[in-house]
């Protein structure tokens, strides 16, 4: 779509503050008026659209599609959502260990068992992990605790909370994240434990990144900080 506006602007409303093109209100593809719960989210949106040239491109925008996924998917299908988030407990990648090689083995340790304690002392109760490609399921406890603190997430937080789950695959190290354990470098390095080990046996560094994986690696560290600039402003 071509740029078709001149002035990006915002302005409050009794929904927060929405973005406006040329005075009028963005609307999201399901009609809602594009609306973020603070003005510094609102002022994040509109650098985005300011920054569209000849061609509106939403690839370059994700901070306007996050909030767009809150309003029109999140905010309406929550108690979907939710669902989709806990069904990845019992299928947490750092519950999942290769057996061999050696290499993989030590750097998945050293990673995700950390992470693994931390999460016992949130709930008391001990992740099951496994070596084996058959699924595991995790216990009632654990399941209450992930279910509890996902209904707790409001509208914004558990839209970056499934996002962050999709992408890494991690119950756990998306909840050590919206802890502020770590950040984003710090989640990237975790939730791509084999693949820099690839990485550093094949010496991308001087070879150079394969430009799938390049470009796979540029999209999730795009989202990312996107993520950690959305949850600044909340």
């Amino acid at each position: 779509m071509k740029r078709f506006y001149t002035l990006v602007s915002t302005s409050q409303n009794p929904s927060g503050w929405s973005v406006d093109l040329d005075g009028k209100s963005i609307k999201t593809p399901l009609g809602t008026v594009l609306c973020a719960p603070t003005e510094a989210l609102a002022n994040l949106m509109l650098e985005e659209w300011r920054a569209q040239v000849d061609e509106i491109t939403p690839d370059t925008m994700p901070i306007t599609q996050i909030v767009t996924t809150a309003i029109d998917r999140v905010g309406k299908e929550r108690a979907e959502i939710e669902r989709q988030a806990l069904a990845y407990l019992h299928t947490d990648m750092i519950c999942y260990r290769a057996d061999q090689p050696e290499s993989y083995v030590k750097r998945q340790d050293v990673a995700w068992t950390p992470w693994v304690d931390w999460f016992e002392t949130q709930t008391g109760d001990r992740l099951k992990t496994t070596t084996s490609l058959i699924a595991i399921t995790q216990s009632d406890k654990n399941n209450q605790h992930v279910s509890d603190y996902i209904k707790a997430l409001d509208l914004y937080s558990l839209t970056i909370f499934q996002l962050l789950v999709s992408i890494t695959g991690s119950i756990v190290l998306s909840m050590a994240f919206m802890a502020k354990e770590f950040d984003t470098s710090t989640l990237f390095d975790l939730s791509h434990v084999e693949d820099l080990l690839k990485s550093e046996i094949y010496n991308e560094d001087f070879y150079g990144i394969a430009p799938t994986q390049e470009r796979k690696w540029g999209a999730t560290k795009k989202d990312f900080a996107a993520i950690q600039q959305i949850m600044d402003c909340l």
